[in-house]
């Protein structure tokens, strides 16, 4: 069936977009970029495909703006992204276009957002924890590895030793073996490893052996 658009009328609670009426009736909304993209005007016939394909091209520009509102705080990865969209119940076609034009236009890019991030933590946690963090994010494990390779077990160790130094400046008056202990379990929840952690107490706690303290 064929029908009219009989106005066009912005929305009062979003100045981007407008309400399209078809014979007398409201109809659906959509952006000002997708009623310009087809060109639409009052007396302007309609059936029910081109209906269709309007709100479908609608949903993708919802869609990104949503997507380009959540990218406005901070760096996100493709998997953040499509979890949000996936909140907002987008279909799955509008949220990969979305996600394609994100990385068309850098907005997302996994491999930068971890080296950026490994970057920032690089002091202050190992590198186990680093790689668990990037994964929760939704970061492929290679894209992670790759980028984990630019930073050496010098700069592992440099990290851990100076988390455990100060901590270890901290104490007072308990014994080796406390301080052995509660170190070793801080620089494990940092996520270093065994063997730093090891190396890096046994230069830290050296001069504590032979102390009595308790």
């Amino acid at each position: 069936m064929l029908n009219k658009i009989t106005k066009i009328e912005t929305q009062k609670k979003d100045k981007n977009r407008v309400s399209i009426f078809i014979d007398e009736k409201y109809s659906f909304g959509i952006y000002y970029q997708t009623l310009i993209k087809y060109d639409l005007s009052v007396g302007m016939p309609i059936d029910e495909s081109l209906k269709n394909d309007i709100i479908i091209s609608d949903e993708y520009n919802r869609g990104l703006n949503d997507a380009l509102h959540y990218l406005s705080y901070r760096n996100r990865t493709k998997y953040e992204v499509r979890e949000k969209l996936n909140e907002k119940e987008y279909s799955t076609i509008t949220i990969n276009e979305v996600i394609d034009e994100l990385i068309k236009l850098n907005y997302v890019d996994d491999e930068s957002f971890a080296k950026e991030y490994i970057g920032f933590k690089i002091k202050k946690m190992g590198k186990r924890k680093i790689k668990y963090k990037l994964e929760s994010m939704g970061i492929d494990s290679m894209i992670i590895d790759h980028a984990l390779m630019e930073y050496s077990n010098d700069d592992e160790y440099s990290a851990a030793y100076a988390i455990a130094s100060k901590k270890n400046d901290s104490y007072n008056n308990i014994s080796y073996k406390k301080r052995y202990t509660r170190l070793s379990g801080l620089l494990n929840r940092r996520g270093f490893s065994y063997s730093v952690a090891k190396d890096v107490l046994f230069e830290i706690l050296e001069d504590y052996k032979e102390e009595n303290q308790y």
